[in-house]
This record gives structure tokens, sequence and C-alpha cells, in this order.
């Protein structure tokens, strides 16, 4: 399911700023489509567009592979429950393909 948000994510991202739209109201957008409960736009945490980034919140595979034994010891608690799972801040770039950047993730890991 994290490739589909990542894809999503960039897609969105990317076409935004090929449009021309400015980066404040780019993000504008993203808080007001994350204020209208838009999936996509909730795992969007932060933008980096100087550096064609895009932090999002994903499903931890490790975690989640586990069956998400909800343990409450972490600052994370909020958004454990508010998607139910723990989850990972990502930078990915938008100017890669979403199964791009997961080789390059786990490449690196």
């Amino acid at each position: 399911m994290n490739l589909e948000f990542v894809d999503q994510a960039i897609t969105i991202i990317r076409q935004a700023v090929a449009a021309g739209m400015d980066w404040e109201e780019l993000a504008e957008l993203v808080r007001d489509q994350q204020d209208q409960g838009n999936p996509v736009a909730e795992r969007i945490t932060k933008l980096n567009l100087a550096a064609n980034q895009i932090t999002l919140s994903l499903d931890d595979p490790i975690e989640n592979s586990s069956d998400g034994d909800s343990s409450n010891d972490s600052d994370s608690d909020q958004e454990t429950s508010k998607f139910g799972r723990g989850l990972l801040s990502v930078d990915r770039d938008i100017f890669e393909s979403a199964f791009a950047n997961a080789q390059q993730y786990y490449t690196s890991r």
C-alpha cells in the first residue's frame, strides 16, 4: 500500500510544480486537502521542494508484519492511532517513481 501512496503523492506534487504553482500555494493546497480528509494528503508531512523532496508518513513494513501489537510507549502514539499502525517518516524524491524511491530506500537500509 505504501507504493500507491508514494506514487499518488509524487504525481500530485509533480503536476502542481510542472503547472507553475507557487510553493506556498502548494503547501496551502496540501493543508486544505488534509483538512478535507484526503488520505494521500494526510500522509504528506513536509514539502522540501528546493531539494525536490516530500516527506511522507508510511506504514512500517516491519512493524506491520508482526501484526501490529499496539504498544503505547512512544511519542508516535497519536500518529499510530490515527492510521491504526506504526508509521515511518520517509523523504522521497518527486522526480523519481515510487518504485525507484522504494529501491533507493531499501538499498540504503
